[in-house]
């Protein structure tokens, strides 16, 4: 039990550890980009289009694991695809990690992380994000625990415990 604990506490840390990056990497840009903006408006030239700035915060939705892989597939999740969309790519700060459940991600040490990003201004161009994007609940019905919502030991049964999902999906909605 002491190594489980050890080794759950290994993997958080190499979440936040993996998330502070995304948040140095993310600065980076936003700098970048009041630089590069500064410097045509000190020329009198125009300023470049504004992009938007989005803080993503939820499951393997917008961190979807397969980048990496021996997979030809590159960058699979929803955030790589708002990235290459439209003529001014977003700049977004992805704070979701796979795996996580609603519960987790609204725990309060994720809250406070939330509140510690939103509230520094080197995360935006404007001190605020321009829209937050959140994706969670697949993972508290679908994942490991899908199984409990069967009932296919049951003769006869339809397949699906409709009580026992809905209690469920009442978690994820709370």
């Amino acid at each position: 039990m002491r190594g489980s604990l050890a080794a759950r506490q290994q993997l958080r840390d190499s979440i936040d550890q993996e998330i502070a990056t995304r948040r140095k990497i993310h600065q980076s840009r936003i700098a970048r980009f009041k630089t590069a903006r500064s410097s045509l408006l000190a020329m009198s030239a125009p300023a470049p289009a504004t992009p938007l700035v989005l803080l993503a915060h939820g499951d393997s939705w917008f961190d979807y694991p397969l980048s990496g892989n021996s997979l030809t597939l590159s960058d699979t999740d929803i955030m790589a695809q708002l990235r290459a969309m439209g003529n001014i790519s977003p700049i977004i700060i992805n704070m979701s990690h796979h795996g996580d459940a609603t519960t987790d991600e609204m725990s309060l040490p994720k809250q406070q992380r939330l509140i510690e990003t939103l509230e520094d201004p080197d995360n935006w161009l404007t001190g605020k994000p321009d829209a937050i994007l959140f994706s969670g609940g697949g993972n508290d019905i679908v994942g490991d625990q899908f199984c409990i919502f069967l009932d296919y030991a049951v003769p006869g049964a339809t397949g699906l415990n409709a009580t026992r999902f809905q209690d469920a999906l009442g978690m994820v909605e709370a």
